[in-house]
């Protein structure tokens, strides 16, 4: 039943942007797109598509393992496949990082958890960061008003929560082998769950030593972080100007706040929340709703490319393993 609520909501949702927003109106806007510019938004992509692994290919090359730079995009492109086309908030794909590390490079499964729990840590307070300042820029703006609810104390809480996990780590605190150390005592009866409360602890404790042990190392993680947000915003950017619009900085961030928040919902690759979200947003900053689909469009189809590329790489990867 659940399941039906999601998908009839999604429909909801596409059905109210195509009725602000013409689909031969979207169509118009689409055209404008010259191939070369095309080329161009598909190039830069590209290359977003290889600064999203660089983060942890980084935590994994100071940790002392030695991984191709391609094999980790690879492996980055499976893990988002799974984590869009699967319902929930962008998660679902880091089991399958861990374990392809550890399956073709032989790299311990507590070390393995550790990069990715630190990458993902970091990616967090990343788009957290943004989305507080982002919601900040659009309540500043004027554009919407809410007394009811306030969105900010939310943000801040899904900001400061892996900042403090994060800080916690960095003070020799590991606040999930505490919690492990206090549950039932009867769960020990279970060798399963002995062997996954040890590898969750054992991978706290590395990620707690690296933090304190290379400092600089994630300072320049955090800087990986930047880089990307950077290139992210630059995208959104060059392809509102490749559809004719001329943006203020402050409302490249509302329109980019509104896809953020999208990806938020239980909605798998938030199907339609997407969309309506960019049709509002633009509609609200006086812009023909006919762009917000457009863009909406647009982010679909490189992230539906993107996510069946990780899918035929995962399948690659699996048929490796299983002829290996």
């Amino acid at each position: 039943m659940k399941r039906v609520i999601i998908w009839l909501l999604a429909a909801a949702l596409l059905w109210w942007a195509l009725r602000l927003a013409p689909l031969a109106d979207v169509w118009q806007v689409l055209t404008s797109l010259s191939p070369y510019q095309i080329g161009i938004l598909l190039a830069v992509n590209s290359a977003l598509l290889l600064l999203f692994g660089a983060r942890w290919w980084f935590i994994l090359r100071t940790q002392g393992y030695r991984i191709p730079f391609l094999a980790i995009a690879r492996y980055r492109l499976s893990a988002f496949a799974v984590s869009y086309f699967t319902p929930g908030p962008q998660f679902g794909g880091e089991p399958l990082q861990v374990y392809y590390l550890h399956k073709h490079h032989n790299v311990p499964t507590p070390a393995a958890l550790a990069a990715v729990t630190l990458d993902k840590l970091l990616e967090l307070i990343a788009n957290f960061g943004f989305l507080l300042f982002g919601l900040g820029v659009t309540l500043s703006s004027g554009i919407i008003t809410t007394q009811s609810v306030q969105p900010l104390p939310f943000a801040a809480l899904l900001l400061f929560v892996p900042i403090l996990y994060l800080a916690a780590l960095w003070l020799n605190r590991q606040p999930v082998s505490w919690a492990i150390s206090h549950l039932p005592a009867w769960l020990g009866d279970y060798p399963k769950f002995q062997r996954v409360a040890a590898g969750v602890q054992s991978a706290e404790r590395q990620v707690s030593t690296y933090c304190r042990q290379q400092p600089t190392a994630v300072m320049a993680a955090f800087g990986l972080s930047a880089a990307v947000w950077v290139g992210l915003v630059f995208e959104y950017w060059l392809a509102l100007r490749f559809l004719g619009l001329e943006l203020f900085w402050w409302q490249l961030i509302v329109i980019i706040t509104a896809a953020r928040l999208s990806l938020l919902t239980p909605i798998p690759a938030a199907l339609g929340v997407l969309e309506a979200g960019q049709v509002f947003a633009l509609g609200a900053l006086g812009f023909d709703p006919a762009y917000g689909l457009s863009i909406g469009l647009i982010i679909r189809a490189r992230d539906v490319f993107f996510g069946l590329l990780g899918l035929w790489f995962g399948g690659v990867l699996s048929l490796k393993l299983s002829k290996s």
